[in-house]
């Protein structure tokens, strides 16, 4: 059999319908970029003021410098001045928090990694700074006035405590 050959009209026929498949792709392309845009948008901003159990939490974490407490995300002073139910304020608190999150992690999986590898967690706050901190640069938040980081062997956690006088 001879192969069929398309006449001109033909040809341009299929190179129209063609060319509206993609631009359907391309518009339905549009449409994702859009959506997943708005979807962001409303994580990031949210729908509304933020509650009002959020700030009396914040207010709570703050006046807690007397008593010991495991180091986690909020501990550090930056972001805590961050305060309003505005967005700015809001991802400005986001931001700092979730920097703070990170490298508690870090910390985390170094610790691991040591006691993985040793068997034991380090023996003293300062083999913790050694081990731990230095070689792997983690960069701890700055704690407020009269706060210090202790590292607690016997828990393997890193805590937050009131400097003694």
């Amino acid at each position: 059999m001879l192969p069929a050959f398309k006449s001109r009209s033909d040809q341009r026929q299929s190179f129209f319908d063609s060319s509206l498949i993609s631009t359907g792709t391309t518009m339905h392309r549009k449409i994702h970029r859009i959506a997943a845009l708005f979807a962001l948008a409303l994580l990031c901003f949210g729908c509304g003021p933020l509650p009002e159990k959020a700030e009396t939490n914040q207010q709570e974490d703050s006046g807690s410098a007397s008593t010991r407490r495991v180091a986690e995300a909020g501990v550090g002073k930056r972001g805590r001045s961050l305060s309003g139910n505005n967005v700015l304020s809001a991802a400005g608190q986001a931001f700092f928090k979730t920097a703070q999150k990170l490298e508690f992690a870090k910390v985390q999986q170094a610790l691991d990694l040591y006691r993985a590898s040793n068997g034991h967690f380090p023996k003293s706050h300062d083999e913790f700074m050694s081990v731990i901190i230095e070689p792997n640069m983690i960069q701890l938040p700055e704690l407020p006035d009269g706060e210090r980081y202790q590292f607690d062997p016997k828990t393997g956690e890193l805590m937050v405590e009131p400097i003694p006088d």
